[in-house]
């Protein structure tokens, strides 16, 4: 009788376990992916990865929906700026981009989102930019 109790609670030990991993795989993925809203910005960020084209595409048709004026790219030190017919220019910037300190201590182009963040945030500092929409 000890015995049969002994399976009977491993059995549902076990399939409470199973149960649970069933849970988390059905549910992680839409908890895991977390994308918001795009809202009007001072800027639009693009970090370097993986799929870089799609996600310029994604930056650019943000750009010409209206969501922002300008599009930084700090690992490539570029700030593009739309024209009135929403194509894409590249900024003039007084001060040069390289005299911010973060710059002159990377080799370009940097893929490391902890550097492109900083980067990030002292080009908006530097124009007093209080908003950005990121597209990462």
């Amino acid at each position: 009788m000890n015995r049969s109790k002994n399976n009977l609670r491993f059995v549902s030990g076990t399939l409470l376990i199973i149960g649970a991993i069933a849970v988390i795989f059905l549910y992680a993925p839409g908890y895991l992916q977390y994308a918001d809203k795009p809202g009007k910005s001072d800027c639009v960020i693009l970090l370097l990865g993986p799929n870089t084209e799609a996600r310029k595409k994604e930056a650019v048709q943000l750009i010409k929906d209206g969501y922002a004026d300008l599009l930084i790219i700090p690992a490539n030190n570029k700030i593009l700026t739309a024209s009135p017919e929403k194509s894409l220019q590249t900024k003039k910037v007084n001060p040069p981009l390289e005299e911010i300190d973060l710059l002159k201590k990377t080799n370009f182009p940097v893929e490391n989102t902890n550097i492109e963040i900083l980067l990030a945030r002292k080009i908006m500092d530097r124009f007093s930019f209080r908003s950005a929409t990121f597209v990462s």
